[in-house]
């Protein structure tokens, strides 16, 4: 939803966090023993998990996505009450919003100069308890959709508070379903993701207290696990308190890893088994992880098919338009 639009206000509270996955696909390495030998794929999976996460997580992590600059808005006051909002981007796509009258449903349609269209629609209900229940259905041209539940608790307890839980799928344009859960505390994130390709992903990240925002200048943690075997991996707090610019894990076998995480799906890294170099790796927004050995070899890791195709959706990244939720 654009900031300007009379709906902000209500949607702001389910603000829409794009759900994204990975797994261990990559391929087996030859002259490598276990676990090594698994390693590469289960890092390209990892470093494409993560950013593709921190632009859900925190807004404006990337420029990329939404349809530009739009107009000022046309309000519409229709005879039933509802409300209908237009507007246009720099880039001609056309954006309708229909808000009922009780704010009960409110539907966004976007139809694109190529002649794609997306729509969300949301059903909300205000409970007697003052809690608050929303449904969320997108989807968008390619055939994929999104399909997600919120609940925010009435009341307002002390402490670290749990400000409203997420339950949804997301179904790739590949068929490829992702199942997420997700907490917005008042002090943190807590996200947890199924990609159905046997790993799980887990990630704790700060919460601006008061805001929609993870807050980058403390630490993030998280974990990916792939069957018996887990990795931990670390987000260190930058200081300026804008990005997240590295990360580090720790994998089975005495693997080690430090990165160098820049814009939009790139970065560096150096990986090492038992304090002795094992690899340089270098990534693109591709999501490959273009790995060269110690002893000279090279070797590139693949993401999981989730994970692929999810960063190669770029129907996807237009949900950087909406909320506080760019990617």
């Amino acid at each position: 939803m654009r900031a300007n639009s009379v709906a902000s206000a209500c949607v702001v509270v389910a603000f829409a966090l794009l759900l994204a996955g990975c797994g261990g696909g990559g391929r087996s390495m030859t002259a490598q023993a276990t676990p090594a030998s698994t390693f590469q794929g289960d890092q390209a999976t990892l470093l494409s998990l993560n950013m593709e996460w921190l632009p859900v997580l925190f807004p404006g992590f990337f420029s990329v996505g939404g349809g530009g600059k739009p107009t000022d808005p046309v309000y519409t006051n229709n005879p039933d009450g509802s409300q209908t909002e237009t507007y246009t981007d720099s880039d001609g796509t056309q954006e309708t919003w229909l808000i009922a009258a009780d704010y009960s449903t409110m539907t966004d349609r976007l139809v694109h100069p190529g002649g794609g269209v997306e729509t969300q629609t949301y059903i909300l209900v205000f409970n007697d308890d003052g809690s608050f229940d929303m449904t969320e259905t997108a989807t968008y041209p390619d055939g994929s959709r999104l399909d997600r539940s919120l609940h925010a608790p009435s009341g307002t307890p002390p402490g670290d508070r749990l400000e409203n839980s997420q339950v949804g799928k997301f179904t790739l344009s590949s068929g490829k379903v992702l199942d997420f859960t997700l907490g917005q505390y008042l002090l943190h994130y807590a996200l947890h993701v199924d990609g159905h390709e046997g790993w799980t992903y887990d990630l704790t990240a700060p919460n601006k207290a008061g805001h929609e925002w993870v807050d980058p200048s403390r630490p993030a943690t998280g974990t990916f696990t792939r069957g018996t075997q887990v990795t931990s991996f670390a987000l260190p707090a930058n200081p300026a308190g804008t990005l997240w610019r590295n990360m580090t894990l720790t994998a089975p076998g005495g693997i080690t890893g430090t990165y160098a995480l820049a814009a939009v799906l790139t970065g560096t890294g150096t990986v090492m088994q038992s304090s002795q170099l094992l690899m340089s790796v270098t990534w693109g927004s591709d999501g490959n992880v273009a790995a060269t050995y110690a002893d000279g070899h090279s070797q590139i890791g693949q993401p999981s098919a989730a994970a692929r195709d999810f960063l190669i959706d770029k129907w996807l990244w237009d949900l950087a338009s909406f909320g506080p939720n760019p990617r």
